[in-house]
């Protein structure tokens, strides 16, 4: 396996993470340009999730770069509902005022 480049940023959206009514700390996300395998078969769109006290590069991987790009927004959801859910609290977009949706496809509860 390749390791996860993340050469070129194309988005990145910031969350509060609040615990009650206060933020705890900011949660980012980076999504990188998706780029092919080094086998030129299919592409890797890589992700990043960085809080103080961890610093994740991931990926989601399709058969060319639009199915990565939109295969990486799914996987973004998840891992996002993961900290919710995990180490509790609530995440909110920073400066956006609307604490009811992540902003990406999401898991039912």
């Amino acid at each position: 396996m390749q390791p996860i480049r993340l050469d070129e940023i194309i988005a990145t959206r910031t969350y509060e993470w609040l615990r009650g009514e206060s933020a705890v700390e900011e949660v980012i996300i980076n999504i990188g340009k998706p780029y092919p395998f080094d086998d030129g078969i299919d592409f890797i769109c890589p992700y990043q999730i960085v809080t103080r006290e961890r610093d994740k590069k991931l990926y989601a991987a399709g058969v060319d770069a639009v199915q990565a790009l939109q295969l990486v927004m799914n996987s973004i959801g998840a891992e996002l509902q993961y900290i919710e859910r995990q180490f509790g609290g609530k995440l909110r977009i920073k400066d956006f005022g609307d604490d009811s949706a992540l902003g990406f496809p999401t898991l039912p509860d």
